[in-house]
């Protein structure tokens, strides 16, 4: 994972605290170089993760050997070197104490500065390598690098350990507070990993979703609750109660804003429909023909020009005997068709009834 200027910035971000938290997981302490069978494949599952997310295989050989210029794939490694380099010392630490658990190997910490407030690398060397690396995994017996995970590290039980160590070396997530986003970025040259990282997202319920991005490849998830439940299994739990809260909160403040807009929008509207139910009562009484009208269509036309704010629910309260909104709805819409009529007291001022069948022929015989 890249991280700009982080060496400048006073508080930590929610993925630096991700992989903090993750660093913090327990480990067995080692003893003689083993470890009990549950634990000893779990950090081992981490470190082949960790590795292959952000390790560095370096093979030493004598300068007059040809074999010094073909890629390490094709070399034996008598000489081989592992170094896992990361941005932050505590993913280094981290690194130190799996080689310890999981083959009882001392590596060398060492940090190399660059330019740039963030160009120191923290790394942590393993020399010689190749023993321990085939027994995690990674090497094939000729000393090779093998171009996929093991089977047996992305079922369930071992999968979250895996995925651990995998996003410490090359990982990221969003702060729940602005957009649901987790990453696992792989070199482009691997997509078999990639294949292998998703396949184990999904063993545990969270199905991943592949990209390329300036030459790598991306698996990332964007479900807040599948990104929720990965931290958790990977290890994160403080992580993950914050993650929910956030979550939560922000979807509450999702819906809450849909609610507000949809319920400004029908105010809106309201308001719009009231002032011109208003524009028609006033033109029925400059005629005239508001005092010739039936004594319930006066008293919804009275409201509404008394009211011009008020809902239709609140003008049929003001009526009495009170009427629903649906008959209040009816008579402003027969006094509507009245004025663009021009025709106020016709037959269009009968008033509609109460019923739904002889609504509709009072609304029959105004159409004629």
């Amino acid at each position: 994972m890249k991280q700009r200027r982080d060496a400048r910035l006073p508080v930590a971000t929610f993925a630096l605290a991700v992989k903090e938290e993750l660093c913090g997981v327990r480990l067995p302490e080692p003893r003689h170089g083993s470890a009990a069978p549950g634990t000893a494949a779990a950090v081992e599952a981490e470190l082949h993760g960790l590795i292959r997310g952000a390790g560095t295989l370096v093979v030493s050989r004598p300068p007059s050997d040809p074999a010094r210029s073909r890629p390490a794939e094709s070399r034996a490694a008598p000489g081989l070197t592992c170094e896992v380099r990361a941005d932050r010392a505590v993913v280094a630490r981290r690194a130190y104490r799996l080689f310890r658990a999981a083959a009882g190997v001392r590596p060398v910490l060492a940090v190399r500065r660059g330019p740039g407030p963030a160009g120191g690398r923290f790394v942590c060397r393993l020399a010689p390598a190749a023993p321990a690396l085939g027994a995690l995994g990674l090497l094939d017996r000729e000393g090779r690098p093998l171009p996929r995970i093991p089977s047996g590290l992305l079922r369930p039980g071992r999968a979250p350990a895996l995925l651990r160590g995998f996003f410490l070396g090359a990982g990221s997530v969003d702060d729940p507070a602005r957009d649901h986003h987790l990453e696992f970025v792989v070199a482009e040259d691997a997509p078999a990993v990639a294949d292998d990282l998703r396949a184990a997202l999904a063993g545990l319920g969270c199905p991943a979703r592949r990209s390329g991005r300036r030459g790598r490849i991306v698996v990332y998830l964007k479900d807040g609750a599948a990104i929720a439940s990965l931290l958790g299994a990977m290890g994160a739990a403080q992580a993950m109660l914050r993650y929910e809260e956030q979550r939560v909160r922000r979807d509450v403040r999702g819906r809450v804003n849909r609610l507000v807009n949809a319920e400004t929008a029908n105010i809106g509207k309201a308001a719009i429909a009231g002032l011109r139910q208003r524009e028609d009562v006033q033109a029925l009484a400059a005629s005239g023909a508001l005092e010739r009208l039936p004594a319930d269509l006066q008293a919804v036309a009275r409201a509404r020009l008394g009211h011009p704010e008020a809902s239709l629910r609140e003008i049929g309260e003001l009526c009495d005997p009170p009427l629903g909104k649906s008959a209040v709805q009816r008579r402003m819409a027969a006094l509507r068709r009245m004025v663009r009529a021009g025709r106020p007291g016709g037959p269009a001022a009968r008033a509609p009834s109460s019923t739904g069948a002889q609504a509709g022929g009072a609304l029959h015989c105004a159409r004629r």
